[in-house]
C-alpha cells in the first residue's frame, strides 16, 4: 500500500548536511510517509549518506539522474512519488517533528488543495530567528483561505514549507523549470489555481544560510545567475493576467525588492566586458514592473530603477558600492536642500547630477522625527536608572538642544532629571545625543498604586526650531532588552519590559507568583513560590506550546501569614522523558513554567531567585530553569553545553575574558572566537587561552587580536563579527550557551587603535563585533 506523504529530496553536493536533513525526516511524528532522496550527479559522498538511510529504513530510497539542477530533480522525484500528498525539502534544510503532521491535519480538516507553515532561517553563529521572507504571509493561522483573499501569501515565494494534494498538483501539470529561482513561478501559480490554501504561524521549517550571513552584496558577479533570475520573474509576471489587482501589487513590490534590488548591486562588482550585458539585462526587468511597483518600495530602489532606465553604468557602480558599504543602514544623514528652505536631502551617489530626479533623493518627513534607543536598564538602591539616546534624525544634535524627560502612567507625567553626554547617533557619528535618568522609588512606588496601564518615559527634543516629542522606545541588546524587576512596594512587582511595538514600559504586577527557592538535589528540582492568599491545592505546569500536552506537578501548600509557600519537587527524568524537540537545529525546546491555584487558569510565575541559571544534567541532555526577557520562569531543555556566564575585561583592559560553566568534567570541550569570511562558511579561529577547572571554564583573547582584523581599505574587514564556539572531543564545533542573566550586564564596549568593539549577545549566542566606527564617550 502507497505510503500517504511522499517526501521529495533532491541532492548534489551536501555531504555535510544531507544526514541532518533526511534525519529530521525520519523522525516525523507522522511516519506514513516515503522518502525519495533524488540524486542530481552529486559530486561528494552525499549518496553515500543517503544510502546509509535506505539501508537503516524501508521508507527511504534513491532515485539517480545526471546532473540537471534543482528543478528537474523535483521534477524526477515527482514522477516516482506514488503518495496522496508530496512535499518538497531541500537536502541543506531541516523540517519540525511535527510539521507533516500539522499540515496533513489541516488539510484533512479543510480539503484545500496544499498547507504551508511558517520557516526559521539557522545557522551556528547567528542561531535560530523568524525567517523574513515569511514573517507576514505566516503571522497567523488562516484555515481555508486564498491569496486573493490574504493578498501578501502573494509573496510566498517557495516551495518547501508546504504538503500538496497531489490531486490538485497533478490536475494542473506543475513542473519546475530547468532554471535556478524555479520556486515562484509554480508556487504563485498553485496560490492563484487553488480554490483554498491553509496556513500555519508555527514553523514547520527550518532554512539554513551560510555562516557569514546570506549578503546578495558580494557575491562574484554571475551573468547566468541573474539572467535565471530574470526568467523566473517572467514567468511569475505571466501569471497576473489572472491575479486581482491587490495580488499583483504584492507579486510587482516583492520582485522589485529582491530581484530587481539584486541586478542593480550586480554593478558593485561587474566587469567592464560584462557592464552592457547586464545592463541590458536590468532594463529588462524594469521596464516589466514598470515605476509604478518600484514606487512602493525603498526610495534608494527607486533611484537605481532611474540609473538603469538611463542607462548611467557609472552611476549604477557608485550606487551599489555605497549599498554594499551599508550606506542604507541608517548613516546617511540629510543636508539642507541649495535653493528650497526647510527641504533636506539625503547625500547619495548621484545627488543634483543629470539621470534622476533630484525630487528622489528628498528625506522622506516621516524619517524627520524623534529617534530613541533604550542602552541599559539597571536598579539602584530601588530606583530604575535608564541610558538611553534622543536625537531629530538627520538634524545634527547641538550643545544648545534642550531635552525634557518625564515619567508617568494614565495621564499623569512628573518630569526626571537627564544627565546628557556624547554618544554615537543612528548616522554613525559622536554628538550630543547620549542621556541618562533615573526613576526615583518613591515615584515608582507612588505611580503602582493606582496605574492601571503601564509606566512610560516620554521623551521631548528642541534642537534648532525643530521640536519632537515620542515615548521611549528601541531597547538594544542587553539589559534594555532583558531588564530585572523589582519590587517596589508590599504588593506590586515592577518589570521592565519591551511592548510588541518596541515601547520601554515598566509594567505592574499585582501580588505576582514568586520563584523564591530553587535548587537541584540528587537529580530531583527542589523549588519554592510564594503566592498571595489561602491556597488549599496548586499544581506546578510546564507549558510547551499550543500543541504539546502540559507537565504537571503537585506541590506542598503551607501558609505563612496572609501569604503561602507553595514546594515542588520534580525529577529531572521526568521533565526530559518523551521530549520532543521544538528545534530540530539546536534540538531543544522551551516551556513556560507556571502555577495552577485551587484549579484556576496558571498564572505565570515572576523570577526573584538569584542572578544563574539553576541547572541539571541527565544524561546527554541540559535542563536549565531560567528567565525570560520579561522576567517570567521558563525551562529550557537540549543538548549539553558549556554555558558562558560573565564577560569581563582584565584589569589593565588588555585581554577580554569569558568565564563559564562546565555541566560535565567527563566533557573536554573548549571555547574559542570564531568568526566567518564574507559570503563564506570558511572560518578563521582565534588563538584563545583556555583554563578547564572542575565545573567552570575560562576563554581569555587578547584585545589587540579581536580588533587588528579592522582595517579601513578591507570593506570586508570594517564590521567584523567573533562568535564564542565550543569544540567537542567528537563532532563539530557549535555556538557556546550564554545565560540569559549574562544580558543584565552586556553589552560590555571598549576600544583600541581608532577601532570600536562590542561584546553582547544575541538569540543567546555571544558575539563579538569589531567596527571603525567612532568609540562612545559618557
Amino acid at each position: 500500500m502507497a505510503a500517504r506523504l511522499s517526501v521529495i529530496v533532491p541532492f548534489y553536493g551536501v555531504e555535510d548536511y544531507i544526514g541532518d536533513c533526511l534525519e529530521s525526516i525520519r523522525i516525523q511524528s507522522f511516519d506514513d510517509i516515503e522518502v525519495i532522496a533524488v540524486d542530481d550527479g552529486s559530486p561528494d559522498g552525499s549518496r553515500g549518506v543517503a544510502d546509509q538511510f535506505v539501508a537503516k529504513d524501508p521508507r527511504f530510497r534513491v532515485v539517480e539522474q545526471q546532473n540537471q539542477g534543482l528543478g528537474p530533480a523535483r521534477n524526477t522525484g515527482v514522477a516516482h512519488a506514488e503518495g496522496e500528498f508530496i512535499t518538497f525539502i531541500d537536502s541543506d534544510d531541516l523540517v519540525t517533528v511535527h510539521g507533516f503532521e500539522r499540515m496533513l491535519a489541516l488539510l484533512d480538516q479543510s480539503g484545500s488543495a496544499f498547507a504551508g507553515g511558517n520557516a526559521r532561517r539557522f545557522n551556528n553563529s547567528s542561531g535560530v530567528r523568524q525567517s523574513w521572507s515569511h514573517r507576514i504571509a505566516f503571522n497567523q493561522n488562516r484555515l481555508a483561505t486564498h491569496v486573493s483573499e490574504y493578498p501578501p501569501l502573494a509573496r510566498d515565494r517557495m516551495v518547501w514549507n508546504k504538503v500538496y494534494r497531489r490531486s490538485f498538483w497533478d490536475e494542473f501539470g506543475y513542473a519546475f523549470p530547468a532554471i535556478r529561482y524555479e520556486d515562484y513561478p509554480v508556487t504563485l501559480a498553485a496560490h492563484l489555481d487553488a480554490v483554498t490554501v491553509d496556513v500555519m504561524a508555527d514553523p514547520v521549517y527550518f532554512w539554513r544560510e551560510r555562516e557569514s550571513g546570506d549578503s546578495i552584496t558580494q557575491q562574484a558577479f554571475r551573468y547566468d545567475n541573474l539572467l535565471d533570475r530574470v526568467v523566473s520573474a517572467e514567468m511569475v509576471l505571466g501569471h497576473l493576467d489572472r491575479a486581482t489587482l491587490r495580488v499583483r501589487r504584492e507579486v510587482l513590490a516583492a520582485l522589485a525588492e529582491t530581484d530587481l534590488v539584486t541586478i542593480a548591486q550586480a554593478f558593485a562588482t561587474v566587469p567592464d566586458s560584462e557592464a552592457d550585458r547586464l545592463l541590458a539585462l536590468g532594463r529588462r526587468l524594469a521596464e516589466h514592473l514598470g515605476e509604478t511597483a518600484v514606487r512602493r518600495t525603498h526610495h534608494f530602489n527607486r533611484i537605481q530603477y532611474e540609473a538603469l532606465l538611463s542607462e548611467n553604468v557609472d552611476l549604477l557602480r557608485r550606487l551599489a558600492v555605497f549599498r554594499s558599504e551599508n550606506g542604507l543602514s541608517g548613516h546617511a544623514r540629510g543636508q539642507a536642500h541649495p535653493i528650497l528652505p526647510g527641504r533636506m536631502e539625503l547625500p547619495y551617489p548621484g545627488l543634483g547630477e543629470r539621470g534622476v530626479p533630484r525630487r528622489l533623493y528628498a528625506v522622506p518627513r516621516r524619517q524627520v522625527g524623534l529617534r530613541t534607543t533604550v542602552r541599559s536598564a539597571r536598579w539602584h538602591d530601588g530606583a530604575l536608572e535608564i541610558t538611553a539616546t534622543a536625537e531629530i534624525r538627520h538634524v545634527r544634535t547641538g550643545r544648545d538642544s534642550q531635552l525634557t524627560v518625564d515619567f508617568g502612567a494614565g495621564g499623569r507625567w512628573v518630569r526626571l532629571t537627564a544627565e546628557r553626554f556624547d554618544a554615537v547617533d543612528s548616522h554613525g557619528d559622536t554628538s550630543y545625543v547620549g542621556f541618562r535618568t533615573t526613576v526615583p522609588h518613591e515615584l515608582l512606588a507612588q505611580v503602582a498604586g493606582d496605574a492601571e496601564r503601564p509606566g512610560q518615559l516620554r521623551v521631548g527634543l528642541r534642537n534648532g526650531r525643530r521640536f519632537s516629542e515620542d515615548t521611549l522606545k528601541h531597547p538594544t541588546q542587553g539589559s534594555a532588552a532583558w531588564p530585572q524587576g523589582h519590587q517596589v512596594t508590599e504588593d506590586v512587582w515592577a518589570q521592565p519590559t519591551v511592548t510588541s511595538r518596541g515601547q520601554f514600559v515598566v509594567t505592574w504586577l499585582h501580588h505576582p507568583a514568586r520563584l523564591s527557592e530553587a535548587s537541584v538535589v540528587d537529580g530531583t528540582y527542589q523549588l519554592a513560590v510564594q503566592v498571595n492568599g489561602n491556597p488549599s491545592t496548586a499544581d506546578l505546569v510546564f507549558a510547551r506550546n499550543r500543541t504539546a500536552p502540559e507537565l504537571r506537578w503537585p506541590g506542598t501548600v503551607t501558609q505563612v501569614g496572609d501569604a503561602a509557600v507553595v514546594r515542588f519537587s520534580v525529577p529531572v527524568a521526568a521533565i526530559v522523558e518523551g521530549v520532543e524537540h521544538d528545534d530540530p537545529f539546536l534540538q531543544s525546546n522551551a516551556r513556560a513554567v507556571r502555577l495552577a491555584v485551587d484549579a484556576d487558569e496558571p498564572e505565570t510565575i515572576v523570577w526573584t531567585d538569584g542572578d544563574r541559571s539553576v541547572g541539571a544534567v541527565h544524561g546527554e541532555h541540559l535542563v536549565r530553569l531560567t528567565r525570560s526577557p520579561a522576567a517570567r520562569v521558563n525551562l529550557v531543555e537540549g543538548p549539553l553545553r558549556l554555558t558562558a556566564v560573565s564577560v569581563r575585561l582584565e584589569d589593565d583592559g588588555s585581554s577580554l575574558v569569558v568565564t563559564g560553566q562546565r555541566w560535565s568534567d567527563d566533557t573536554d570541550w573548549r571555547p574559542h572566537w570564531r568568526r566567518y569570511l564574507p559570503d563564506s562558511d570558511t572560518h578563521v579561529d582565534l588563538d584563545t587561552e583556555v583554563t578547564l577547572e572542575p565545573g567552570t571554564w575560562q576563554a581569555r583573547v587578547p584585545i589587540s587580536s579581536l580588533v587588528e582584523v579592522a582595517d579601513a581599505g578591507d570593506l570586508a574587514a570594517r564590521n567584523v563579527m567573533w562568535s564564542l564556539f565550543e569544540a567537542p572531543q567528537d563532532g563539530p564545533a557549535t555556538a557556546v550557551a550564554c545565560e540569559p542573566f549574562l544580558h543584565a550586564d552586556l553589552p560590555l564596549e571598549f576600544g583600541q587603535h581608532g577601532r570600536r568593539a562590542q561584546v553582547r549577545v544575541d538569540r543567546e549566542i555571544l558575539h563579538g563585533t569589531v567596527s571603525l566606527a567612532p568609540a562612545e564617550s559618557s
